[in-house]
């Protein structure tokens, strides 16, 4: 999707996550790196999805930022690239994790991915669970 300038929305956080990088801007780089993650892990691209989401993530955890919203689209990406493999427990820690990150958070589409998510975690269970009962 093309911004203003005709740069496309990964782009531009491409771009910027450089400039956070050479000015050792680490805040905005774990934000940059995060959206980026969430923004492939929606598109379907699992294995850069968890590259940048873990690089953020791994910037936090050192940086005590585990609680920050900035985190929490990076744990949301990791949420989305779990379910997707199937990797239920996975995907509910980072869920947790995710929302614990964004309960301050005034992003809605953060709110709703995230809701979303625990939705369809809840769903794949009970779909899991009444399959184990039939056999």
């Amino acid at each position: 999707m093309p911004t203003r300038s005709g740069a496309s929305i990964p782009e531009r956080k491409t771009e910027a996550l450089e400039l956070a990088q050479r000015d050792s801007c680490e805040f905005i780089v774990v934000d940059c790196l995060g959206q980026l993650a969430l923004f492939k892990a929606l598109g379907g691209q699992l294995r850069e999805a968890a590259d940048f989401a873990q690089t953020a993530v791994g910037i936090s955890a050192r940086r005590g930022w585990e609680e920050n919203p900035a985190v929490g689209s990076a744990h949301l990406a990791l949420t989305i690239v779990h379910f997707n493999r199937s990797e239920a427990d996975e995907a509910s820690a980072s869920l947790e994790r995710a929302a614990l990150a964004t309960h301050r958070s005034q992003t809605r589409i953060t709110h709703c991915l995230t809701e979303l998510f625990r939705a369809l975690l809840i769903a794949r269970h009970e779909i899991a669970e009444g399959v184990r009962v039939a056999h």
